[in-house]
């Protein structure tokens, strides 16, 4: 998959490109200052022939990757949080 860059509002909005045997996907991540800690909303959208074919599989790859990314975010931002000298 080749990705690309759409919109970059530091440090509160990013959103990406990509596409992949013919589906189309969209990606927006926003992150938002509260107490103290930082919200993450993330979205993806999938659209394409195979997307409408295997609707119900997708959403289950889509909601898996959704997961996935958010608890990778998580881990990463926590070691962060927790280095020496952080």
């Amino acid at each position: 998959m080749i990705s690309k860059l759409e919109e970059l509002d530091r440090p509160e909005r990013m959103v990406w490109s990509g596409r992949s045997f013919g589906i189309r996907a969209i990606h927006v991540w926003e992150f938002v200052e509260k107490d103290g800690a930082t919200l993450v909303h993330t979205r993806e959208s999938f659209e394409g022939l195979i997307v409408r074919l295997f609707r119900g599989t997708m959403k289950r790859i889509l909601d898996n990757a959704l997961q996935k990314g958010i608890t990778a975010l998580k881990n990463e931002a926590e070691s962060r949080h927790s280095m020496p000298g952080s």
